[in-house]
């Protein structure tokens, strides 16, 4: 992405990834393919710091982590297994078999180093949404919208578009705004 920034003037996203979630909410780290290729091991992990972060604003304009990355979840092991429990009883375990976890600072800390920020994915399905939300996938997107989230990927545009509007309501333009004069009496 750094040699791309190079060559086009468009805005660049630079997309953080994951392992996966460990049963505590805490991210399970990866590593860019290129870190791996060039024997750099730093992890997405370290790209979420501050000093990371930094970094990634010399060349994009934005970063793309998974919401989880903002606002994880944690699973139940009632058992102590080590797995998590499908307390759902639905033979799967999924996001909405878990809680979620206090935000982190990852908005803030990409706010601080000039980036937006726009998470993935948001989905309407109760799989993916945390037992705090109750199914209801508005709670969600209102959630990360107050947190400060800039935009997001999401395979339901309704749903995001709805919750936006309903939180920053907007006016059409009117087109012949200054064209004409605003007293139609006055020439």
């Amino acid at each position: 992405m750094k040699e791309l920034n190079t060559l086009i003037d468009v805005p660049l996203v630079q997309l953080l990834n994951a392992a996966g979630i460990a049963l505590n909410g805490e991210i399970v780290e990866s590593q860019p393919y290129d870190f791996v290729v060039s024997g750099d091991q730093r992890t997405y992990g370290d790209l979420r710091t501050p000093e990371g972060l930094a970094e990634i604003a010399e060349y994009a304009d934005g970063i793309g982590p998974s919401k989880r990355m903002i606002v994880s979840v944690e699973s139940v092991d009632a058992d102590g297994d080590g797995l998590a429990d499908d307390i759902t009883g639905d033979d799967l375990v999924n996001d909405n078999d878990k809680f979620l976890t206090d935000p982190t600072s990852l908005i803030d800390d990409a706010h601080a180093a000039g980036l937006l920020v726009h998470a993935y994915t948001f989905r309407n399905e109760d799989i993916f949404l945390a037992q705090d939300y109750n199914g209801n996938p508005e709670l969600e997107y209102e959630q990360f919208f107050s947190l400060g989230l800039d935009g997001l990927f999401t395979d339901f545009p309704g749903t995001g578009f709805e919750v936006a509007s309903r939180l920053y309501p907007f006016t059409n333009p009117d087109p012949l705004l200054g064209v004409l004069p605003s007293d139609p009496m006055v020439g």
